[in-house]
């Protein structure tokens, strides 16, 4: 059985997709940017500020499926700058606590030229 998940503690979606969908036991989130969910503007600040927004975006969308952040098995990080990854490691260890979770982190730039 296959759900669409939504709240709007996060922002919503700006294009024609979902901030989550469940299929049976298993949630597929959708990216998420750095935007404030009450004005669907990017927070104020500097790559911290906008890494620990985006944390928090996931976090609610993984509460509004009914589990948490710590469920997740694999995250995927897409930077424009790979200097930016000692920061969002810090960050991302203050959401995701278990070990075994993984994740990739991508430089985005050099994907694309």
């Amino acid at each position: 059985m296959k759900s669409i998940i939504s709240t709007d503690k996060a922002p919503s979606a700006i294009g024609p997709y979902s901030q989550a969908v469940k299929v049976n036991n298993t949630v597929y989130l959708s990216g998420q940017i750095p935007l404030v969910a009450e004005t669907m503007t990017v927070i104020e600040g500097g790559f911290a500020e906008q890494a620990e927004q985006v944390f928090k975006n996931l976090s609610a969308v993984c509460e509004a499926a009914g589990g948490e952040i710590n469920d997740m098995v694999k995250v995927n990080i897409f930077l424009m700058d790979l200097s930016n990854f000692d920061t969002v490691n810090q960050i991302m260890t203050k959401y995701l606590i278990r070990q075994e979770q993984r994740f990739k982190c991508l430089d985005y730039l050099k994907m694309y030229k």
